[in-house]
C-alpha cells in the first residue's frame, strides 16, 4: 500500500501541533524495551563482576599451590644434593657401583630442572593475580573465599537437582529474560506502528516477521545457555567423582610411601 499522512488531512502547523502531543504508539514500547535492556545491563555488571571474582579465585588456589610446589621441590633438592654427596664417599670406598653413584647425580640435576620448571610457573601466576588486583605487592593478600560463594552450601547428593539449583540461580539465564521481554516490547511496537504520523509503508510485514524471529532467537539462545549450563554441572559431578576415587588411590600411596621410608630408615640405622 502507498504511505498515507495526515499530511493530506491536515495542514502543517496542525501536524506539528498534533504530533508534539500524541506520540506513536512504537515510541511507548520502544521506551518499554528500552527498560527492559536496562535491567539486562545491570545484570550484565553483576555477571562480569562474578567471572571476574571467580578468575581470581582460580589463580589464588594455583598460585598457592605451586607456592606449595616450589618449596617441596626446594626440599627435594636439598635432601637430592645430601644423597649425592654421600653416594660419592660411598662410591670413593668402593661400597657402591659407578651406576650408582651416576644415578645420585642425576637425580640432582632432575631436581634442578623441576625446581625451575615449577619457578617461572609460580612467576606467572604472581603475574596473573597483580594483573587481576592491579597490585605490585601480594604481601598482604589473601583471598576471603566466603566472600566468593556459600562455602556452607551443601552440594546436593542428586545431579538433577544441581543442574536445576544451578539454572534457577543462574544470572545469564535471567539475562535471557529481560532481553526476550525487550524484544517482545519492540516487536509490539512495530505491530502498532501502522497507528502513527507516518502511515503504512511497504516495510511493514516484513519489520513484524524480523521482530518475530528475533524473539525467537533470543528464545534458542536461552533454551541452549541452560543446557550448557546443565552440562557443565553435570560435568563437574563427574569430575568430583573421579578426584574422589583418585583421592582414594593417592592416600593409599602415601601410606605406602611412610611405610616404605620407616623401612629405610629402620636399614640405615642398622648400618
Amino acid at each position: 500500500l502507498p504511505t498515507i499522512t495526515v499530511d493530506l488531512l491536515v495542514s502543517d502547523y496542525q501536524y506539528t501541533i498534533l504530533r508534539s502531543i500524541i506520540p506513536e504508539p512504537t515510541k511507548y514500547f520502544d521506551a518499554l524495551a528500552a527498560q527492559s535492556l536496562a535491567g539486562a545491563a545491570n545484570l550484565n555488571r553483576v555477571i562480569v563482576k562474578k567471572n571476574l571474582l571467580e578468575d581470581l579465585e582460580k589463580s589464588y588456589f594455583l598460585f598457592q599451590f605451586h607456592k606449595e610446589t616450589v618449596e617441596s621441590l626446594q626440599s627435594e633438592l636439598s635432601i637430592r644434593k645430601v644423597i649425592a654427596e654421600r653416594s660419592k664417599e660411598a662410591f670413593d670406598l668402593g661400597a657402591i657401583s659407578f651406576d650408582d653413584f651416576y644415578l645420585a647425580q642425576r637425580f640432582v640435576v632432575a631436581a634442578k630442572t623441576n625446581l625451575v620448571n615449577a619457578t617461572e610457573v609460580l612467576k606467572n601466576d604472581e603475574f596473573t593475580l597483580k594483573l587481576l588486583l592491579q597490585s605490585n605487592d601480594l604481601s598482604e593478600f589473601d583471598l576471603m573465599v566466603e566472600d566468593l560463594y556459600n562455602a556452607s552450601l551443601a552440594l546436593p547428593a542428586d545431579v538433577n537437582e544441581a543442574m536445576d539449583i544451578a539454572v534457577k540461580h543462574s544470572l545469564e539465564v535471567e539475562q535471557f529474560d529481560y532481553l526476550i521481554q525487550a524484544a517482545r516490547k519492540t516487536k509490539t511496537g512495530v505491530a502498532v506502528s501502522w497507528i502513527s504520523w507516518g502511515g503504512v509503508g511497504f516495510d511493514y510485514f516484513a519489520k513484524v516477521s524480523v521482530a518475530r524471529s528475533e524473539i525467537k532467537k533470543l528464545q534458542l539462545q536461552k533454551e541452549k545457555a541452560i543446557i550448557g549450563l546443565r552440562n557443565q554441572v553435570a560435568t563437574i559431578y563427574a569430575e568430583i567423582e573421579k578426584l574422589k576415587e583418585k583421592l582414594t588411590f593417592h592416600n593409599e600411596l602415601l601410606e605406602m610411601s611412610k611405610n616404605e621410608y620407616a623401612r629405610a630408615q629402620e636399614n640405615y640405622n642398622n648400618q
